[in-house]
């Protein structure tokens, strides 16, 4: 495997919209960018070699405003750097679906995509929520002429609420775009690409307050009807 496979893996951040696993020991991880408050990460992946990309900023805003974003599928292109396609091809449950990415590559690179599986835990508690990704072959999405079908792509968005306004946010994948990409390319993607997509995300946030509200009283157990407390039985003394 060449250099510049592995180091291309970045490109696959910008293919993301949504939704393994938790952020491992920071110990393992190497500091490679720090911009707009938004720092990048990098890591040896497992077994395979291909590394592992993290970028981790703070959002002001609640975990739940964030997730309505990330969970909005068919918008990521208004905030996701070199988005050109974003779909959900089927929804098994609020928690799982197919959805499909497309990724503009610059001239004369040709485009990747991919068919994803999302899913999200920890909705349940509101505080620690994982909305992890993998490709899977699937024929909702057929091939697509000049497109490269990226082999491998998984990872993970997580929303972690730090107060009632403000969460941590990470964004963590690993992938193999296929194909060739010259080195300087997939250096420049390696830094830009975490650092533009968690601000592109940041910005999406505060320009759609009231856009997810039905989305946020659904599924923020915060907004959740409270059972009213059970009346006291009343005892009777005994002679």
């Amino acid at each position: 495997m060449n250099r510049t496979s592995r180091r291309i893996g970045s490109l696959a951040i910008a293919s993301l919209a949504l939704f393994v696993g938790t952020d491992a020991s920071a110990a393992d991880w190497r500091l490679e960018a720090s911009e707009h408050g938004v720092k990048v990460y990098t890591r040896p992946g497992p077994g395979d070699g291909f590394p592992e990309f993290k970028g981790i900023t703070i959002i002001k805003a609640p975990v739940f405003h964030i997730l309505a974003v990330l969970d909005d599928i068919d918008h990521a292109c208004e905030w996701t750097q070199r988005c050109a396609a974003s779909r959900q091809l089927i929804r098994h449950s609020p928690t799982h679906r197919l959805f499909y990415n497309r990724t503009s590559v610059p001239w004369p690179l040709q485009d990747r995509d991919a068919v994803l599986e999302g899913r999200v835990s920890g909705m349940a508690s509101g505080k620690d929520i994982v909305a992890s990704f993998r490709n899977v072959r699937s024929s909702r999405q057929p091939p697509v002429d000049g497109v490269v079908r990226m082999p491998i792509l998984d990872g993970a968005y997580r929303v972690v609420r730090l107060g009632p306004r403000r969460s941590r946010v990470s964004l963590r994948i690993r992938a193999h775009p296929g194909g060739v990409v010259p080195d300087w390319l997939a250096s420049w993607f390696a830094k830009r690409i975490p650092i533009d997509t968690l601000n592109g995300l940041r910005k999406q946030v505060g320009r759609t307050p009231g856009r997810y509200q039905a989305f946020i009283e659904r599924h923020d157990p915060a907004r959740r009807p409270q059972a009213p407390p059970r009346a006291a039985t009343p005892t009777t003394s005994r002679r």
